[in-house]
């Protein structure tokens, strides 16, 4: 096992600026700073350049307790925390240019395709839109996803190539600045770029770790259920000293909430151990995890909606940690990786196939 990333410093300053972080729309500059110096930046960035290259369950956990102090801390932890197993994909050139300097960068960016690129020599000009970029407004890189030719592309730009267009005003996850960001004529050297593709593929060119050499989305979807389990452990943490305090609660609601997120629990863990421990999971346990992730992401946010009507007239209030760590849970679980239909339809027609070699069940 690896060192597990130290984020109690973090956590702490996330949760005494968490409301204000709420209030402004951005995370606190201190949050930012401990964020950077917790180990997660690093997580998965090559050993070659100063990186941890950790494992996913300990990724987990670092997340989640993360978003247990602020879920908009966690959201953004997360997303840079992948983004830089992604990055390790880029070839030698362009890690040198990410990490020559610091293991420790903040990446923002999104594999949705947007924008268009013009050939030239050496690389692309690059211009377009991408919405919903969360870090933006402080990750000091960002990996962009584009069509270059006939392929789709992730494009390393630093922060200086965009301009932030503020679009995000949602009722939850407010602090992770997930704005809209513009590039205008940014010249990308080749080198400076990964297939995505090959990314979801999973199957790296030179690095050998089992954290790069499993397919995309095995994993993808961890990262973004993650901070919902810690908004929904913290809101049953909030529920459960509500009732110590008054000596009442919803017997059958409050039990049948603890059990729900103990199961997203264990089925998040089981799929974060399945690509830590497996050489290359199979089709039927990468299908297993796509699945367990959605179905995590709806036993939580059953669970916070359950906790969040046990708490009556407190719910209603706009101010308070308990109606927000409700709006940042729901709103987390809008991401669509954490949808169902695709990965249901996906596992029912591999369940329904013709007999094969590896087994559903094989743990």
């Amino acid at each position: 096992m690896t060192a597990l990333p130290d984020i109690t410093t973090a956590a702490d300053l996330a949760a005494a600026h968490a409301e204000k972080a709420d209030r402004n729309a951005h995370l606190d500059d201190t949050v930012i700073q401990a964020l950077t110096g917790s180990g997660l930046p690093r997580h998965f960035t090559p050993r070659q350049w100063g990186g941890t290259q950790g494992t996913f369950t300990e990724a987990l956990t670092a997340i989640t307790e993360l978003s247990r102090a602020d879920p908009s801390a966690g959201w953004c932890a997360a997303i840079t925390t992948s983004m830089s197993r992604v990055a390790a994909f880029l070839p030698p050139d362009g890690q040198h240019t990410l990490w020559s300097t610091s293991p420790d960068q903040l990446i923002a960016g999104t594999l949705q395709p947007a924008g268009h690129t013009t050939e030239t020599d050496g690389g692309w000009i690059l211009n377009g839109t991408w919405p919903f970029v969360s870090s933006a407004d402080h990750a000091h890189r960002a990996l962009l996803c584009t069509t270059t030719g006939s392929q789709q592309r992730l494009l390393l730009i630093p922060s200086a190539a965009w301009t932030i267009t503020d679009t995000w005003d949602t009722p939850g996850l407010r602090a992770t600045a997930s704005h809209t960001i513009t590039v205008d004529n940014y010249f990308v050297p080749t080198s400076h770029s990964l297939s995505r593709r090959r990314l979801f593929a999973g199957r790296h060119a030179s690095l050998t770790a089992s954290c790069y050499n499993l397919p995309h989305e095995a994993v993808s979807a961890l990262f973004f259920a993650a901070p919902l389990l810690g908004a929904a452990q913290a809101l049953l943490a909030q529920t459960e000293e509500h009732a110590r305090h008054t000596g009442h609660a919803d017997g059958p609601a409050l039990a049948t909430a603890a059990g729900q997120i103990d199961a997203a629990e264990l089925l998040l863990t089981r799929a974060a151990n399945t690509a830590d421990q497996t050489t290359r999971p199979t089709d039927e346990l990468v299908l297993r995890s796509r699945r367990d992730y959605a179905l995590a992401a709806n036993l939580l946010t059953e669970a916070g909606t359950r906790l969040f009507h046990h708490a009556g007239v407190r719910a209603a209030s706009s101010g308070g940690r308990l109606p927000r760590l409700w709006r940042d849970l729901t709103t987390a679980s809008l991401h669509p990786a954490l949808h169902m239909q695709q990965p249901a339809v996906a596992y029912t027609e591999r369940l329904l196939s013709p007999p094969h070699d590896e087994a559903l069940s094989r743990p």
